[in-house]
């Protein structure tokens, strides 16, 4: 039994005698099949026995302006990458593309194929193949050698006559027609973003970014997939390629290291006092989203060393939490030193207070479970006014400047008050009508007038010198003059 290709490949006629040589280059090429009782059987057992582990990702989809096709550029067998520049995306003809995904060998060859065909059609018939038709073309190609080990998962995409056109095509001859594809060991992580972030109505910008976004995920997610990610447009003046990006790079793109991440990661965590790393684990845990209540470890930091630098012996903290910026200052506090926290919650206060005994600075500390401003009055009127080195406001936002009048009357001329959250999560840079602004929680908004006001205030009185760092959220170093 031999298998005919004489439809895939034709001999050119030879002129002259017909020796053995002739015969041998006319004759039309063709193969020896292995003589079996089974063999359906025969060849799913040799299919599964040289069955490679590959893997890919590549995508494509339809929009109003076109199509967008993309895929990464890694060739892998399993564990083994044996390239990171393969081209993934093969160009049958100046309005028509398709993608590889299966066995590199075979894609490349039946798309070289089918370019073929297709100018040979476009020569016959005086104007391009469709889109459907080369795909059905493909197809049935496909579909007479199923069975027989070929691993191929194509997308046709291209622009023809009736505007633009998306087939997937596979190795067993199936064709389907869609209007977004991905295939690969990476297409479910490609997918995830593409069905959230796919519109009909966007522009080529956005679908370049939204091809380009897809492939990314799916070689971070995926170890089979990975080198660049190549994107190209196919429009109604045909195709173009868009872009490559090493996806090491979109990923710096995409996730950026932020600079207070790496302050934390790499100066604050490492220096930070075991008992205020016990604490903050501990807030974390208990309060989840309400732990951003206490002070960021750097900024915990920078007081300490603030601290120091002052020779500070005597301060206060107004609005204590479970006391993370409370015990930094303890630590950082001669073993004389002395810290009025006010608080109404002593029940969070008490969260802290195992950490703040085994650090073995609670007798420096003074809580009192109070509202602030009677305790400020009474120290005011107790004969305790312009006696502070060191004042940290961190209560409500909306009561900052009724604070800063009374503080200011207890904190020393040259001491400073230190007020938390002056940023507010950024929202001071808004303004109402900003799209960013209706995005920000509830909380956030609801206080970002006052902080916006507190802090114009700062900027002109005239007894203070005031320096705004973008600690956390914000803090406002305030040193009285006078």
């Amino acid at each position: 039994m031999k298998l005919d290709t004489i439809g895939l490949e034709t001999a050119a006629p030879v002129w002259g005698s017909h020796s053995e040589l002739v015969d041998g280059f006319s004759a039309a090429p063709s193969f020896e099949l292995p003589i079996t009782t089974d063999f359906d059987g025969f060849q799913k057992e040799a299919i599964q026995m040289v069955k490679p582990a590959k893997g890919t990702t590549t995508l494509a989809f339809i929009f109003k302006e076109g199509v967008m096709v993309a895929a990464d550029s890694r060739a892998s067998m399993g564990g083994y990458i044996s390239s990171q520049s393969v081209k993934k995306i093969i160009e049958i003809n100046p309005y028509m593309l398709g993608t590889m995904a299966g066995g590199a060998a075979d894609c490349q060859f039946w798309h070289r194929n089918l370019g073929i065909k297709c100018r040979l059609h476009e020569l016959a018939n005086k104007r391009r193949i469709s889109v459907t038709g080369a795909s059905k073309l493909l197809a049935n190609i496909l579909y007479s050698y199923r069975g027989m080990g070929l691993s191929v998962g194509t997308m046709i995409a291209g622009w023809d006559e009736t505007g633009p056109g998306l087939y997937y095509v596979d190795s067993e001859g199936g064709r389907l027609k869609g209007m977004r594809f991905s295939v690969g060991s990476g297409s479910p992580y490609a997918y995830g973003v593409l069905d959230n972030g796919y519109r009909y109505d966007m522009s080529v910008e956005e679908a370049a970014e939204l091809a380009r976004r897809a492939i990314y995920h799916a070689t971070f997610r995926d170890g089979a997939s990975g080198g660049v990610a190549s994107v190209y447009y196919v429009g109604p003046n045909g195709w173009k390629k868009l872009s490559g990006d090493d996806v090491g790079e979109l990923h710096y793109k995409y996730y950026p290291v932020m600079p207070s991440t790496y302050i934390l990661e790499k100066n604050a965590y490492p220096k930070e006092h075991e008992q205020l790393k016990e604490l903050r684990q501990v807030t974390s845990n208990k309060y989840e989203q309400r732990s951003i209540m206490n002070v960021p470890a750097d900024e915990a930091q920078f007081l300490s060393m603030l601290l120091k630098v002052m020779n500070a012996k005597k301060t206060m903290e107004i609005g204590v939490f479970t006391g993370y910026s409370l015990l930094a200052t303890a630590l950082a506090l001669p073993d004389d030193g002395r810290i009025t926290a006010i608080d109404l919650d002593k029940e969070a206060y008490e969260t802290g207070l195992p950490f703040i005994q085994k650090a073995g600075v609670e007798h420096k500390i003074n809580f009192i479970q109070s509202d602030a401003f009677s305790i400020l009055n009474d120290l005011i009127n107790g004969d305790e006014e312009v006696s502070f080195d060191f004042i940290f406001v961190d209560a409500k936002k909306e009561d900052y400047m009724k604070f800063h009048e009374k503080v200011m009357k207890l904190v020393k001329i040259g001491g400073i008050i230190a007020y938390d959250n002056t940023l507010w999560f950024g929202s001071v840079a808004y303004e109402q009508d900003d799209e960013k602004y209706g995005e920000m929680p509830e909380f956030v908004r609801r206080s970002k007038d006052f902080i916006t006001q507190f802090n114009n205030f700062l900027v002109f009185d005239h007894r203070i010198e005031s320096s705004l760092i973008s600690f956390g959220a914000g803090l406002t170093l305030c040193r009285r003059l006078y």
